[in-house]
């Protein structure tokens, strides 16, 4: 039976759409160490939007969320083709920076060719690529003028497997639009398994050689022909000779290694048992990427990438400097886990595309991959495949019915895959989006319920108003603007502004000796920088900022007295500063304890009990008002006296609370701020890091407030 419209929209207790926060106002933690550019389209020309380091790259049209590895793209002046790497032949012609580029920058260039044949027509560049590997180049082109014959295309020569190529061709049916041309090829060569350690100084012991043999002891964690592919050198009779290694056999930790006679005699080359082998990895191939155009055609190349892997990964532009992008990361804490507990329960991972094999979604013994480019879920010890390929933009429904014991599998509303759960206990534990893959999400939604709880046979569509919620578009991006999620932290006491060492009401003035006699001269010095103040109706005001030069008593000498009044007030030299708290942001402790005693000559700390701490671990101090005191090191345990040794114990006091993280909030500075449920002038924001900020008080005492939140993830 269809459950209610209503009901469903209840049953929703975890959703992503449109912002990493989910609907429940529970926020992650992600990073992005990097800059990344964001793909989309425009008038049907890709357009590529840039994101700062950490900055989650959403898409600002329909709020998708994409998470992607961290890749390096392999060509330096990949978007300037005046440099010299580019070797262009005679018919080739380049204007630098006259086109827009796909990030709406102006640094297009404009490449022309004459019709022709031959090395006058190409624009090449070598690369030193890993052998036996495979590799994804990918090019960001704009058709400006001309049409492309099928003969002009991109390719690599030299060093590869087959003839790899695309051709322009694909263009013509898109003028003044960037369009991708992309290419898969992997590098001639096999990459070896080395050994997990070296035995020795300057390489293994030989036992024996031949000709094209040798054998070596104190190998470890290889099998027959792992070395296939390597090399063999040996420093002491030669630096810089390698062998091609053709095989091996293991015997516990001997290895008999094969040479390939074309690299050479070893014993003709003088190599004994004296000398000992070093074992190295393949050797590098050289690669001719090259750009073959034998029509009268110009266009703009929008980015041009290379990198290691099977797929392509997001843009990267760089000028000289080769830099690689760093990982998206992006997991939530495991209290923001709502599957804790639940046996029935159904989640959705709506895709608008995914590249790659790898996780799509991970919540303790709940696993969703893709392997091979087909779909696994692992619940338990159960594990179901969908025997199709998934689709580019699939929308994947996982049920668990405890109620009848069953794990379904839907794939695009199809029931792909069902099995018997039996055993299945939920843990308590984060989820994580992390992957090796490329994936963009529209939205992640998980419900407390079933709802078709085996009903719908295998290869049937789901149908039902349920349906129509679960698969449905996703909500509209401004919408989800306007519920930014706010994170209520407890009240914090910010100290009292810290007052001036001396401050006095100035009671004779000696304009001849420049000096001023004050009400009370004993906490200003005898040298040393004042602040004249002078009353007024709104306020104290700094008429005059002077030196001492001297004191006796109650009268101070001052570099001037121009200007100075009688009833004006002498200060010294800083005024109120103010009072500080740092506050953390929200972290799950573990067993927090109160502190009894601080011994501070041995850097130690007396807890009630000191059983939950792990040394060489760190450890959070808060004060009792909410205050972040410290963050520290545990470097011993004495679980006899309940004692923990710091690594400081600097600023900590009695009745502070100590405790070690199990997870922590980590938020982004740029992506959220600070405000206060209370609105109080004299409290300021003064800085704000990854894990917590700053809060300054102004005022005339201390302050209590109640700091809100507000993230933009």
């Amino acid at each position: 039976m269809a459950l209610a419209l209503d009901e469903i929209r209840k049953s929703i207790v975890f959703a992503v759409e449109g912002r990493l926060s989910t609907l429940q106002n529970e926020v992650p933690n992600y990073s992005r160490m990097s800059p990344a550019m964001l793909e989309t389209q425009v008038n049907s020309s890709i357009v590529l939007l840039p994101f700062q380091s950490n900055i989650p790259t959403i898409n600002p049209t329909d709020g998708s969320i994409l998470l992607e590895p961290g890749r390096t793209n392999l060509l330096n002046y990949n978007l300037d083709f005046r440099q010299s790497v580019w070797q262009k032949g005679s018919n080739v012609t380049v204007r630098g920076d006259v086109a827009i580029a796909p990030d709406g920058s102006h640094r297009g260039d404009l490449v022309s060719w004459g019709v022709g044949t031959g090395n006058t027509q190409l624009i090449q560049r070598s690369v030193t690529l890993k052998a036996g590997t495979p590799y994804y180049l990918s090019a960001l082109v704009e058709l400006i003028g001309g049409k492309f014959a099928a003969g002009d295309e991109i390719r690599m020569t030299g060093g590869v497997v087959g003839t790899p190529k695309v051709s322009f061709s694909s263009l013509n049916a898109y003028t003044s639009s960037f369009r991708w041309l992309e290419l898969a090829f992997t590098t001639l060569g096999t990459q070896p398994k080395l050994p997990e350690a070296e035995v020795g100084q300057g390489g293994y012991p030989i036992a024996s050689v031949s000709a094209n043999s040798v054998t070596v002891s104190g190998i470890t964690g290889i099998a027959n022909n792992n070395l296939i592919g390597g090399q063999l050198g040996f420093p002491a009779n030669n630096a810089t000779k390698r062998y091609s290694i053709t095989g091996n056999t293991v015997s516990g930790t001997s290895c008999t290694i094969v040479t390939d006679p074309a690299s050479g005699s070893l014993v003709a080359d003088g190599v004994t048992a004296t000398h000992r082998a070093q074992i190295y990895g393949a050797p590098d191939v050289v690669s001719l990427l090259q750009f073959y155009v034998g029509s009268a055609v110009s266009i703009v190349p929008g980015g041009i990438q290379l990198e290691e892997g099977t797929f392509r990964t997001s843009t990267i532009y760089q000028d000289a400097t080769i830099s690689p992008r760093a990982p998206s990361s992006l997991v939530y804490r495991k209290q923001s886990n709502p599957l804790f507990g639940l046996k029935t329960f159904g989640i959705l991972l709506d895709l608008k595309f995914w590249r790659g094999d790898g996780v799509l979604f991970v919540a303790g013994n709940i696993n969703a991959d893709i392997v091979g480019g087909k779909l696994r879920l692992a619940v338990g010890t159960t594990v179901i495949e969908d025997s199709q390929p998934l689709p580019t933009n699939p929308q994947i429904y996982i049920q668990v019915s405890g109620e009848s014991f069953t794990l379904s599998l839907f794939v695009n509303k199809k029931a792909v895959s069902r099995s018997n759960l039996a055993g299945f206990v939920p843990s308590n534990s984060s989820i994580s989006l992390t992957t090796a893959g490329v994936r963009c999400f529209n939205r992640i939604v998980i419900l407390n319920r079933a709802f078709a709880d085996g009903s719908v046979a295998l290869g049937e569509t789901v149908k039902s108003e349920m349906a129509d919620v679960l698969f449905s578009e996703i909500t509209d991006v401004s919408t989800v603007a306007t519920t930014v999620p706010e994170l209520v932290l407890p009240l914090v006491t910010i100290p009292s502004p810290e007052m001036p060492a001396a401050s006095s009401e100035i009671q004779a003035i000696n304009s001849a000796g420049r000096t001023v006699t004050v009400v009370d001269g004993s906490g200003f010095g005898t040298s040393g920088s004042v602040i004249v103040f002078r009353t007024a109706t709104d306020g104290d005001r700094a008429i005059g900022y002077l030196t001492i030069t001297g004191r006796t008593g109650n009268t101070i000498s001052l570099d001037s007295v121009s200007g100075i009044a009688l009833g004006d007030r002498l200060v010294s030299d800083f005024v109120a500063r103010p009072g500080k708290a740092s506050v953390r942001l929200p972290f799950s402790p573990i067993d927090p304890q109160v502190i009894s005693a601080v011994d501070s000559g041995n850097r130690r700390v007396t807890v009630s009990s000191a059983l939950a701490f792990v040394e060489k671990e760190r450890a959070i101090v808060q004060s009792s008002v909410y205050q972040d005191v410290a963050e520290v090191i545990v470097e011993t345990v004495d679980n006899t006296n309940n004692r923990l040794t710091l690594n400081s114990v600097s600023g900590i006091s009695i009745g502070d609370i100590i405790a070690q993280p199990d997870e922590e909030s980590g938020i982004p500075p740029e992506c959220y701020y600070v405000d206060l449920l209370s609105p109080n002038p004299a409290i300021n924001i003064e800085q704000k890091a990854l894990n917590g900020f700053v809060l300054s008080n102004r005022g005339t005492g201390e302050a209590i407030v109640q700091a809100t939140v507000k993230v933009y993830l």
